[in-house]
C-alpha cells in the first residue's frame, strides 16, 4: 500500500486515485489489480468462478441475515458491462429475482448465466 501512494505521488503529484464510478459501472477492471499494483499473481478467478462463490455468499447472507435477493443482485448488474449478452444476463437476473421457481441465489445466477457465451464467462485476468 504505502509502495503504490509513493509510485502515485512521484509519477503524477496526486496523493490517492478514486475509482468510485469506475469500479462500479466495470468492476472486472480489478480483474487484474493484484499483479498490477501489488506485483501479486492474480487469483485468476474467471466470472463464471467469482460467481458460482458469490452464488454461495449471497445465499449464505439471505437464509442466515435476512439479506434481499434484490440487494445482493445489484453488485453483480454490471459484472458484464460491454461485453457480448452483457444487457441480456442483467434482463435474466431480474428477471430471475422474481421468478417463485428460483428459490437460491446458485440457481438465480445459473439462469442469468445461461444467456451469456462461454468465452466471456470463462475469460481470466492476465497472469504476467
Amino acid at each position: 500500500k504505502k509502495q503504490i501512494k509513493k509510485t502515485i505521488k512521484k509519477n503524477t503529484q496526486l496523493d490517492g486515485v478514486m475509482l468510485g464510478r469506475a469500479a462500479w459501472h466495470t468492476p472486472w477492471i480489478f480483474s487484474d489489480a493484484d499483479r498490477r499494483f501489488f506485483g501479486r499473481p492474480n487469483p485468476g478467478l474467471s466470472r463464471r468462478e467469482v460467481l458460482e462463490r458469490y452464488g454461495a455468499y449471497a445465499e449464505e447472507q439471505r437464509t442466515i441475515y435476512g439479506v434481499s435477493k434484490a440487494i445482493l443482485a445489484r453488485p453483480l448488474l454490471p459484472l458484464f458491462a460491454g461485453e457480448r449478452g452483457g444487457k441480456a444476463f442483467r434482463r435474466e437476473l431480474s428477471e430471475g429475482l422474481h421468478n417463485k421457481g428460483l428459490e437460491t441465489y446458485p440457481e438465480i445466477i445459473g439462469q442469468a448465466i445461461s444467456v451469456l457465451p462461454d468465452e466471456v464467462l470463462d475469460a481470466r485476468a492476465p497472469d504476467s
